[in-house]
């Protein structure tokens, strides 16, 4: 099967970063949510992700199918052995129904999709230290990479060895439901574009569903994010997924800005958040009340700890270090919705997915 689509990672750097690749136009599939995903038929060919740094280019075109143009890496379509560079590509492919495809992937151990890790994919190491021997024995269609920043550090090598690739640069898009539209790409690089369609469209129903539920929610809790890493105390930006996400579940986050990235707080700073707040989620660094306590003991007099408010989004974690929230997450945003609308109304933990009340 041929399918007239190619894929492109990124504009290239003379295209202007607007979203449009030379060459590359009539649009067939165009983005509800994603700013950076456009899909064209036959006479464009293009899935573009635009260059928002200045006209940097991450790889260049894929094409899937026969007739390539000129100066276009070629595939076999569909793809059907693939590589994963990440665990959220690997979850896309497994809520398409397609985990018998991914025959490599970079650190099995901390993958939490079970089907996956049954089926034993070759793990063919991190970025920096991939076993290209390995990599070439399983004879991928295609490899799945990211950048963040910069181009993979295995690129180079893939174009040496004539291994197609292509970028899903899903962690690029803020909102959640443009996340999860990368979904429609990757089922059109497997062939399964209908299904990819019917699987996003049901997650978009319910999470508005839900969206609009919240809105007519009377009292928003403060919501408190997160706890130290490496020193600091990283706070999201407003316009960020995590934020979109509290604010469309009916919550108020506790540090509304004005900043492109997460900023770090000093603990002082953090303390005075945490005290106006009535929620407090994503405390993955511990795994009780009491060792939440025991840690950060100028906090045990916080609301949200008095109450027993305290959240982690690690419910679906694994003994290796995996945890389903970095996987399939992404793909869900309406499972994470409905356990924050589940936290904010005064839920338990038998009722949420991801989310696990501290005890």
């Amino acid at each position: 099967m041929i399918i007239p689509f190619a894929l492109l990672a990124a504009a290239c750097a003379n295209s202007g970063g607007n979203g449009e690749a030379i060459g590359l136009t009539d649009t067939v599939y165009r983005p509800l949510h994603a700013s950076y995903l456009v899909l064209g038929d036959s006479s464009g060919h293009s899935m573009v992700v635009p260059d928002t740094s200045g006209g940097y280019s991450f790889a260049a075109p894929l094409f899937i199918g026969a007739d390539a143009p000129v100066g276009v890496t070629s595939i076999s379509a569909p793809a059907r052995r693939i590589v994963c560079m990440s665990s959220t590509h690997v979850a896309m492919l497994s809520a398409l129904g397609l985990a018998d495809r991914v025959v490599g992937v970079s650190g099995l151990q901390y993958l939490s999709d079970e089907e996956v890790r049954c089926r034993k994919p070759a793990d063919v190491g991190p970025g920096e230290n991939i076993d290209y021997e390995l990599l070439l024995s399983l004879k991928p269609d295609l490899v799945m990479l990211y950048g963040i920043g910069a181009p993979s550090p295995m690129q180079t090598k893939l174009d040496e060895l004539g291994i197609p690739y292509i970028y899903i640069n899903e962690f690029t898009e803020q909102s959640p439901l443009a996340k999860s539209e990368w979904l429609v790409a990757v089922a059109e690089i497997c062939g399964v574009r209908e299904a990819g369609l019917k699987l996003y469209n049901a997650i978009e129903q319910r999470y508005e569903s839900l969206r609009a539920e919240a809105a007519h929610t009377g009292h928003k809790p403060v919501v408190m994010l997160n706890t130290p890493y490496n020193g600091a105390w990283f706070m999201p930006a407003a316009s960020s997924y995590m934020v979109r996400m509290i604010e469309d579940a009916g919550g108020c986050y506790v540090y509304p800005n004005d900043n492109s990235s997460s900023v770090p707080v000093d603990l002082e700073e953090a303390y005075l958040l945490a005290s106006k707040s009535d929620v407090w989620i994503n405390i993955d660094a511990v795994s009780s009340v009491d060792e939440l306590k025991r840690t950060m003991p100028k906090f045990a007099d916080i609301p949200a700890v008095r109450s027993g408010n305290l959240w982690a989004s690690d419910k679906r974690s694994t003994e290796g270090g995996g945890n389903d929230f970095y996987e399939s997450a992404i793909i869900y945003p309406d499972r994470v919705l409905a356990d924050f609308r589940t936290i904010f109304t005064g839920g338990s933990s038998d009722s949420t997915y991801y989310y696990v009340k501290l005890k």
